[in-house]
């Protein structure tokens, strides 16, 4: 079964992710911010991290340099949905970052688990 972390600061998001990834039957991992998230992946790695970008104490950029470097094989999906800015400028630097997949709130269950499925599915 795979296992997804979940990196988000929203608790209705968190949740709602959480309930969509096990209702799919994947093993599921949560965290409020990326330094939380980085620990949680120590400690029981995952195959795939859903990143917000804008997380206090530890931003999404941060996170995801972090992940590029400490977890290199993990799948990597952000998501935002703006701020300051608009959610695709911070998606573009996401992929910048080389993350895998980007999703733009609000994102349907279909979409997301669209994407998960491919990302798993790739080598």
């Amino acid at each position: 079964m795979p296992r997804i972390l979940i990196i988000d600061n929203d608790d209705y998001v968190r949740g709602w992710l959480r309930d969509v990834l096990i209702e799919a039957r994947h093993e599921v991992g949560v965290a409020p911010n990326g330094r939380v998230g980085l620990r949680e992946l120590n400690q029981r790695p995952a195959d795939l991290v859903i990143t917000e970008m804008l997380l206090p104490e530890m931003d999404g950029v941060e996170t995801i340099l972090a992940l590029r470097r400490g977890h290199p094989g993990t799948k990597i999906i952000a998501v935002s949905a703006g701020g300051i800015v608009a959610a695709h400028s911070y998606l573009r630097l996401a992929r910048a970052l080389g993350v895998d997949r980007t999703l733009a709130k609000p994102f349907t269950q279909s979409e997301l688990l669209d994407s998960i499925e491919q990302l798993l599915r790739a080598p």
